[in-house]
């Protein structure tokens, strides 16, 4: 039987109530190693699983496994599975940051007006600090007495916790970007070759225009329009013959945006492969094709795609991305073939709040499909937010890696001499990282 990567969890449910759900509840992929079934390891570790494609996979002709194989340049990525939508994960991380940020700017402002001998300027700036505060203190108050800000508070509160996402997390460098997107990991890293030219770009952009970050571009250009104009007024009066002309400083743009990074390789069906190749190529795109489509939960809801962590070693490292584009193109010759699916499905019934479990079956789905001589595989990767410093002081900063589980090859117990796939190897890494060549 193939060394399956995954298994679907809870792919049936059969209710005994007549009342139709409201929401369906989309089967969920698991690795095949969480799954007790007759395929896979008994009580297997839940930590993280790993599909590497550079050592695992035929998407060259060197065997599986080959030491050359080291030397491959590789990219992984973390999958993470978004908690919230975007507005409450803005909120969470905006309120907090709004309201705490002042009593650190006044704190900032009395050690400038120490250090710089402006105290004129620095008592300005702090009537400002001051006012934002307590406006950002009394608009907090105020949303709290009302209904919907009592919802909206207990919901931030109270039923979401901090971004699950041990790399930010711990990492210094990373700090500022804390709970800017509240996630879970799903469990999966993928190692894959990377071949991409580029190293690095970088572009900047200063304007007449631009977010001090304090106060808005309204404001902004109102203050700054009427000094600007008055300081005219003042030299076309005091030289009438002559034009006026002043020079304004240029605002810093921070983008929006972020880098985008191709990966292109194919997973090769023919030659040395066999049966269990073939199954594991098939799942390891089924899963990245099913992990970054979205779910339509209910009539107004929408089960989010999966995010990533992005680390080419000492070359890019991204927290957060997505994948902008998936393209897999079938190559050479094809034919159709019976590929088995793995499931667990569950029955139970509708009895009390939580329900009860009647019964646990594992098994398979039986589907024809089409594999072709080989697949090209391309993926574009987008980060959610622009490159800084910190990235690069958190990519050349030490990361452990521990690895646990087995190796190529290894027979599993209690599974009739069945073999783990040798791609499914459980790690458990500190920062988030994997580094070396596992």
């Amino acid at each position: 039987m193939p060394n399956f990567l995954w298994s679907f969890k809870d792919s049936v449910s059969n209710g005994t109530s007549t009342t139709t759900p409201s929401v369906v509840a989309l089967p969920k992929i698991d690795p095949a190693s969480r799954t007790p079934t007759n395929f896979s390891v008994q009580g297997a570790s839940t930590t993280t699983s790993l599909i590497n494609v550079v050592r695992d996979f035929y998407w060259t002709y060197s065997p599986v496994g080959d030491v050359a194989r080291a030397e491959v340049p590789r990219i992984i990525l973390t999958e993470r599975k978004l908690r919230t939508n975007a507005l409450i994960s803005q909120l969470k991380y905006s309120l907090g940051q709004a309201y705490s940020g002042g009593a650190q700017t006044l704190q900032n402002i009395e050690q400038f007006s120490t250090s710089s001998g402006a105290p004129g300027l620095a008592k300005f700036i702090q009537g400002l600090a001051t006012g934002t505060q307590q406006a950002v203190q009394s608009g907090l108050t105020t949303i709290n007495n009302t209904k919907v800000g009592a919802q909206v508070t207990e919901a931030i509160g109270n039923a979401l916790s901090d971004d699950n996402n041990p790399t930010v997390n711990s990492s210094p460098w990373l700090a500022p970007y804390r709970n800017l997107y509240l996630t879970d990991p799903t469990g999966w890293v993928y190692v894959l070759p990377y071949f991409t030219n580029n190293q690095a770009s970088q572009g900047n952009n200063f304007s007449d225009e631009g977010k001090t970050g304090v106060v808005s571009d309204a404001v902004l250009g109102a203050v700054a329009g009427f000094a600007t104009e008055a300081a005219g007024l003042a030299a076309s009066l005091n030289n009438p013959t002559q034009i006026t002309y002043i020079e304004k400083a240029k605002f810093y743009n921070y983008p929006t945006d972020g880098e985008s990074i191709t990966v292109e390789f194919p997973l090769i069906n023919t030659g040395s492969v066999t049966y269990d190749d073939i199954v594991r190529n098939w799942q390891f795109l089924f899963l990245l094709l099913y992990q970054n489509r979205p779910g339509k939960t209910s009539q107004n809801t929408v089960d989010q795609p999966v995010i990533y962590q992005v680390e080419v070693p000492g070359t890019k490292f991204f927290p957060f991305c997505f994948i902008q584009s998936l393209n897999i193109e079938f190559m050479g010759s094809r034919r159709e073939l019976i590929i088995n699916v793995p499931s667990n499905t569950t029955t139970s019934s509708d009895l009390g709040a939580a329900g009860q479990s009647l019964n646990s079956q594992v098994g398979s789905i039986p589907i024809s499909t089409i594999i072709p001589d080989a697949y090209k595989v391309t993926i574009t990767l987008q980060s959610m937010i622009a490159n800084s410093k910190n990235f690069m002081q958190h990519m050349i900063s030490n990361h452990n890696l521990v690895e646990t589980g087995t190796s190529v090859g290894n027979t599993a117990p209690g599974t009739g001499g069945a073999t783990v796939a040798p791609s499914q190897i459980n790690v458990t890494s500190v920062n988030g990282i994997i580094n070396g060549f596992v």
